[in-house]
């Protein structure tokens, strides 16, 4: 009773009280007592509880020691040992999360494995053990990366989901488990049928759920996500149309006073400035930017919440900056920018992030005003931003490659040869740290090639501009026909081409000549030219090409 009390009030003398009286029934129980299992399991429960409160390391070790205990004089064939099993497994994935032994992780697996086996699948709780399962391999997989966890994972989860009837109030959480799950194999191997299937899936535990369901916004939320994901690898606008649909629906179901409001309107803010970078539609900005001031608005500054508000609402006002030229808009940008810093520790995993977007702001007003203050003050954050950063990290690529650029950028004002080496070298580095099937592969060698053209521009090393054309081939051959950023790359490429041409005086290979005919011909002579790609002729824009085109 307490205990029950105590899950519905949270008053931590309620855990305190219940712990003694179990512990209490528990000396008075005898070994062979077939209720003293019930009172193992509740006492583990409870003691989990009073972790998760104070953190205390002894009590979840005890929790799980009653807990094994309870397992261990129940035998196979009790109809209770299977919730043991999971009751136990749950205590041992929170003693992981603070410990990260491994050893919890497989055991915690092998306890869903035998609660699994020991559950007939008539049993309604064989679809929860299962996504538990599920869910618990795709962390293993994630720790040790083994793809026989991630798809064994899938494999159990749709298990889960064959087994629950449409009915069923658990059957869009089992499909909601699924989703995320293809999608995270989608990331690490790249085949387009996991994400569809995760977007399948997943639409479809948005039907099953009625609006008046508090799980809905969050289905709905993944679901954009996923969408998102689709987007920027595939680069399909109607991906993020849907993305953003469905972020909206996820707004409005959720009520003006919930805690996770600021974190949809700073989702959905993220969506349309997306969208805005690759349309061009001066609303989906000014839309953004209210969604985000109004998530600022309604996060204190004590809520962990607040640095990322504040940053994103920086991101688009630096976005219509670049747009439209407003001085106002870049210095609001660095101001948030910086706010969100001060409310950030340096072990604050989001720190880089909010480090290398000040400096592209500050990047970006030294375009504008050309105060080399801005710019020496932008290559300082961002440089923090990849020392805060491992290798392994994901995010490290793109701090990189944006080093680079405002290292080009100081070069090409300033003229120190420094600088544009450094540019290189981390531009590499950049490209070493990504992925081939990463969709920041393509704009990590386009930064590159800009700045090896401008080495060659200014001390005329034809290797150099061989090997920027090189990469940056590169970054348009690994960009799916119809992105919004492929013309960009195709748009650079023709810029290196044409020094090229320029520098050594013939065309008598095919990308030179195809760029002959860019420059002095038209998109139907392009086309002519055999073995060239429809797609690059199609992207080709008519007129002479000046120069390359900026790399952001």
């Amino acid at each position: 009773m307490l205990l029950y009390h105590f899950e519905h009030v949270g008053d931590i003398t309620d855990i305190d009280h219940s712990i003694r009286v179990l512990e209490n029934a528990l000396q008075l129980t005898p070994d062979g007592h077939p209720d003293k299992p019930s009172y193992l399991s509740t006492l583990g429960r409870a003691l989990t509880y009073c972790f998760e409160h104070l953190s205390n390391i002894t009590d979840i070790d005890n929790s799980i020691r009653v807990q094994e205990n309870a397992v261990q004089v129940t035998s196979d064939s009790h109809c209770d040992k299977p919730h043991l099993l999971h009751n136990l497994s749950i205590s041992l994935l929170h003693r992981f999360d603070h410990l990260s032994d491994i050893t919890d992780m497989n055991k915690l697996i092998s306890m869903l494995q035998d609660a699994v086996q020991l559950t007939p699948d008539g049993d309604p709780d064989k679809p929860v053990h299962l996504t538990s399962l599920g869910k618990t391999l795709w962390r293993h997989f994630e720790c040790l990366g083994n793809i026989t966890d991630i798809e064994n994972s899938i494999k159990v989860q749709e298990d889960a989901v064959q087994l629950t009837p449409d009915g069923d109030p658990s059957k869009p959480g089992h499909l909601a488990s699924l989703g995320n799950t293809l999608l995270c194999r989608f990331e690490h191997l790249g085949d387009i049928t996991d994400i569809e299937n995760s977007i399948s899936v997943q639409e479809n535990a948005v039907k099953l759920t009625p609006d008046s369901d508090p799980g809905k916004p969050g289905h709905l939320t993944r679901l954009g996500s996923t969408l998102f994901c689709c987007f920027e690898h595939l680069g399909n606008i109607s991906d993020i149309d849907k993305s953003i649909r469905v972020q909206e629906d996820a707004m409005e179901l959720t009520p003006h006073d919930d805690s996770g409001k600021p974190d949809d309107l700073s989702n959905l803010g993220n969506l349309l400035c997306c969208r805005f970078e690759h349309l061009g539609n001066i609303t989906d900005i000014d839309n953004s930017i209210r969604m985000h001031m109004e998530a600022v608005k309604l996060t204190p500054d004590g809520n962990p919440s607040k640095p990322c508000c504040l940053s994103n609402l920086g991101n688009a006002l630096a976005r219509r900056f670049e747009h439209l030229g407003h001085i106002t808009d870049i210095d609001h940008s660095i101001r948030v920018k910086e706010n969100a810093l001060r409310l950030t520790p340096d072990d604050d995993p989001n720190k880089p992030v909010y480090l290398s977007t000040l400096g592209s702001a500050l990047t970006w007003c030294f375009e504008r005003l050309g105060d080399i203050t801005d710019i020496n003050n932008s290559i300082r954050v961002k440089e923090d931003a990849v020392q805060l950063t491992p290798d392994g990290n994901p995010g490290k690529p793109g701090y990189l490659s944006n080093l680079g650029h405002s290292l080009l950028h100081c070069f090409e004002r300033l003229g120190n040869i420094t600088d544009i080496d450094n540019s290189i070298r981390v531009a590499e580095h950049a490209v070493q740290l990504t992925p081939d099937g990463s969709p920041d592969k393509p704009y990590c060698l386009s930064n590159l090639g800009g700045s090896l053209l401008s080495h060659f521009q200014h001390l005329g090393n034809i290797t150099d501009l061989n090997s920027s054309i090189r990469v940056t081939e590169d970054a348009v051959k690994l960009t799916p026909d119809g992105h919004p950023s492929k013309a960009g790359y195709l748009t650079n490429l023709g810029g290196s081409l044409l020094y090229c041409f320029e520098h050594l005086g013939n065309i008598t290979n095919q990308p030179i000549q195809l760029l002959f005919l860019l420059v002095t011909g038209s998109r139907h002579h392009i086309s002519s030219v055999s073995n060239v790609p429809a797609d690059l002729a199609n992207h080709c824009p008519l007129g002479v090409v000046n120069g390359v085109a900026d790399v952001h």
